[in-house]
């Protein structure tokens, strides 16, 4: 695995609105009167100030899925688990059949292209409806108490998965299709879509999955950074089911940028993302630390319009409370690293299919 990146310069190369600027220029004068501070104004430098690096390079989907689902799960501590890798019998046959059923039902690539003379003027809608149909033939048959491979009486013995666990995945697969084409709507009415139209798509997208995602304005996080009171809203937080033993904690969180970003996913490099955002991300995982499932790491996904890129902050315990504690930040001596996957563009379905199974085997975390 490649080492940490290099440190970034804290020159931001993109377009900086006036509001931005006077954002900024609050922070500046919060951090020089050690007041107050928000992750939203971090720069990449800002999070590297407090040893938290991006790695050298993107890692492979595999070897991400491998090191997340690997890692320990803070309520599962000492309490066997169908769920950790490498799945076998019933739960890797749970999981498949969780990714076949979404494959079988977005069986398509709904991705933007506003250049097609008929996008808004139905063709598109007419693939949905299709699609629609389809799934609804699937709820039907796994609705039938015929014993074939399809109804829930079978898939039910085979996984043990639930009827209602497998009939909220066929219905939030209807309900983000229902989104996609609000989302189009939301585009012809305004001319434009804004950063909260790509929000409410993730999010639609994500409860596919299980991930009960919620706007992070619902709770802002505040936590104490090297003496200065600082505080964190992304724009998602993907929480556990309330009956899980650790209540509602946190599987990740997200941020969302209206940013079209012109990179080739198949040479991909973190240096080509804005500074601002990696320092933002970086310190939204940060203040997530102590709640996450994951002991000793947070997870994340940053998302430019409908390209997710997975991040995995892992940071010792011991780090953690130096960041906390220690007012002077230049001698900790402790990195910690924040991997990441090449992007995927949740809308292509050739690139979705390679993130079906990490978010379906985090949504199956909450099947306790």
């Amino acid at each position: 695995m490649a080492g940490v990146g290099k440190s970034s310069s804290e020159t931001d190369p993109s377009y900086d609105s006036e509001s931005r600027k006077q954002q900024r220029a609050q922070s500046k004068r919060n951090a020089k009167g050690r007041t107050t501070d928000s992750v939203s104004y971090w720069k990449r430098g800002r999070a590297e100030h407090f040893g938290i690096f991006y790695n050298g390079e993107a890692t492979e989907m595999s070897e991400f899925i491998n090191m997340v689902s690997t890692s320990d799960l803070k309520f599962v501590r000492g309490t066997p688990t169908r769920y950790t890798y490498p799945l076998k019998d019933k739960s890797r046959l749970l999981l498949d059949t969780l990714v076949d059923f979404s494959k079988d039902g977005l069986n398509m690539s709904f991705d933007i292209d506003e250049d097609r003379p008929d996008f808004f003027k139905g063709t598109i809608k007419k693939e949905i409806a299709a699609a629609k149909k389809k799934i609804w033939e699937s709820v039907r048959r796994v609705d039938s108490d015929e014993e074939d491979n399809y109804s829930a009486a079978t898939i039910s013995r085979k996984t043990g998965l639930s009827r209602y666990q497998l009939g909220a995945c066929i219905y939030h697969i209807v309900d983000f299709l229902k989104s996609y084409l609000q989302f189009l709507e939301n585009g012809l009415d305004n001319k434009a879509w804004t950063e909260s139209d790509f929000t409410t798509l993730l999010l639609q997208f994500t409860t596919i999955f299980m991930l009960s995602p919620r706007p992070g304005e619902c709770n802002k996080r505040n936590q104490v950074v090297g003496g200065v009171p600082t505080s964190s809203v992304p724009d998602l937080r993907f929480f556990t089911n309330e009956t899980c033993p650790l209540s509602l904690g946190v599987i990740g969180v997200a941020e969302v940028k209206l940013r079209i970003m012109p990179f080739d996913s198949e040479f991909f490099s973190i240096e080509n993302l804005p500074v601002d955002t990696l320092g933002q991300h970086a310190g939204e995982l940060l203040l997530e630390y102590e709640y996450s499932i994951f002991e000793e790491a947070v997870f994340g996904i940053l998302c430019f319009r409908t390209k997710v890129i997975f991040t995995f902050l892992k940071m010792r315990d011991e780090h953690f409370q130096k960041i906390l504690h220690h007012k002077d930040q230049s001698d900790l001596g402790i990195r910690s690293v924040i991997y990441y996957t090449k992007p995927y563009d949740y809308l292509i379905e050739d690139q979705r299919e390679n993130i079906l199974e990490v978010l379906f085997w985090l949504g199956m975390q909450t099947f306790w």
